[in-house]
């Protein structure tokens, strides 16, 4: 049974159109874990929202939902607007709820007050009076959304889960059908990862501000068995083994968390910083520390640890003008739920000999364990740089090749033509023998002969 509160009347501006708002709540008396619904209906505009609704402590907001209706009753024409609410009743006590701050017609407006009682929760003791899937499922299954803190900055891993609790045993779950679904803006989160056997998700902030994510939404459905007494349980919970039997579908909502994603600091940025946030590991490998001057070293780089390596900048070397560098590339790269692996390969290139060090290479992240951007150092590197003519030993020689003049035969190579016509290859030559185009006009003669033929056949005839 549902009881209308009362009715707000609001007139925006001086038009003529009256805007009214109803609010009204499923019940006045629930019991603790229970759930119920609160609506708003405004009536006269289509064009209005719920700024804010205030509840008290002990009363969860689970999920909310809108929906338009136009009708036309005797020639006049009617609009509104239901705004519900899907509300927990968490502790006891008598609580007011709202009231909402409604925006409609430029004009801000503020409904009344509920009252509702919120009694001790009920025994589970049978009673013989048939319950409904919604409420043994309220009784059963309860969600309560996680997160490990409420702040992050951008760009941390932000993990979500969902703790599942329930009386019922194994045998009885697997005839729920149960499914979840997460409420989360997907212009502000980006999902990196999905556990398949859990409710647990990591997903990344794309904007800083403060949002609102969840709730959990359970998804099920039950068995209701018709005709025959059954158990309590098997009055819900039938299977397969009831021919007759439907299923009723049931939605168990979580709480809502408020996380605050805060931009990262602009002071102590270093210039080089990799726009990787987390916590990670460097190191550094020279590959080879012999090497002749105009040719390069390589140097083998490794980013492992925690945070988002996805958008990751590779290391690069400080500025040395003995040197050019060139981009690194990334030869290999291993994604794991809150982090990864990558592997780059830089190469430096000496301009002169006698250079008997590399300089050191950097790289900066930024911790939001510390707060503060931290930058790891390799090197430098000790090398030995021959001129570019000089012989590497022990297996390093890598000698440049004399460039040796190569007369090709000229059925390989032709020369340069002014035209394409002008081109004769022995290909081109073969096309052009008798045999070849008596070959090509064949089938022409063929078809020409068969059409005169056809015709003298049929002036014979007439």
């Amino acid at each position: 049974m549902w009881v209308a509160t009362a009715v707000l009347m609001m007139f925006a501006g001086d038009a003529a159109a009256k805007i009214s708002a109803r609010a009204l709540v499923q019940t006045k008396k629930v019991s603790v874990g229970q759930q119920f619904m609160f609506s708003v209906t405004i009536e006269g505009t289509h064009a209005a929202r719920v700024k804010s609704l205030d509840l008290p402590d002990g009363i969860t907001q689970l999920h909310s939902s809108q929906q338009s209706s136009t009708s036309i009753i005797n020639g006049a024409k009617s609009i509104s607007l239901d705004i519900s609410y899907i509300l927990r009743a968490d502790v006891e006590g008598k609580f007011r709820l709202g009231p909402a701050t409604i925006i409609a017609g430029g004009k801000q407006y503020r409904t009344n007050t509920v009252s509702i009682e919120v009694t001790a929760k009920k025994a589970s003791a049978s009673t013989g009076k048939p319950r409904t899937v919604q409420e043994y499922a309220e009784e059963n299954l309860r969600i309560k959304l996680q997160t490990s803190k409420k702040e992050y900055y951008l760009g941390e891993p932000i993990v979500v889960s969902g703790a599942f609790e329930t009386n019922l045993n194994q045998n009885q779950l697997r005839q729920l059908s149960l499914s979840y679904k997460l409420d989360l803006r997907q212009d502000i989160f980006i999902k990196k990862h999905s556990e398949q056997n859990q409710i647990r998700e990591i997903y990344y902030a794309l904007k800083p501000g403060t949002y609102r994510i969840g709730p959990i939404r359970l998804q099920g459905s039950m068995s209701v068995q018709s005709g025959r007494s059954r158990s309590r349980f098997n009055n819900h919970f039938g299977g397969f083994d009831d021919f007759f039997g439907r299923r009723e579908p049931f939605n168990i909502y979580s709480n809502t968390i408020d996380l605050i994603i805060k931009p990262l600091p602009v002071d102590g940025r270093p210039d080089n910083f990799s726009d990787a946030v987390g916590e990670f590991t460097f190191e550094a490998k020279l590959l080879r520390d012999k090497t002749r001057v105009g040719e390069g070293l390589e140097i083998e780089i490794t980013v492992d640890g925690q945070g988002n390596l996805q958008s990751m900048k590779p290391p690069l070397f400080k500025a040395d003008q003995n040197f050019d560098f060139y981009p690194p590339e990334e030869v290999s790269s291993s994604d794991k739920p809150l982090g990864g692996r990558k592997i780059f390969r830089l190469k430096a290139v000496p301009k002169k000999e006698d250079l008997v060090e590399l300089p050191e290479i950097t790289f900066s992240y930024f911790s939001p364990d510390k707060g503060e951007y931290v930058t790891l150092r390799k090197g430098p590197f000790p090398i030995e740089v021959l001129a570019s003519d000089a012989l590497l030993a022990d297996g390093d020689n890598r000698a440049r090749p004399e460039l040796v003049a190569v007369d090709r035969p000229r059925t390989d190579i032709f020369g340069a033509r002014r035209f394409v016509s002008d081109i004769q290859t022995p290909a081109a030559v073969y096309f052009k023998t008798p045999l070849v185009v008596g070959l090509q006009l064949a089938p022409l003669v063929l078809i020409l002969g068969s059409v005169f033929y056809i015709r003298y056949q049929r002036r014979l005839s007439e």
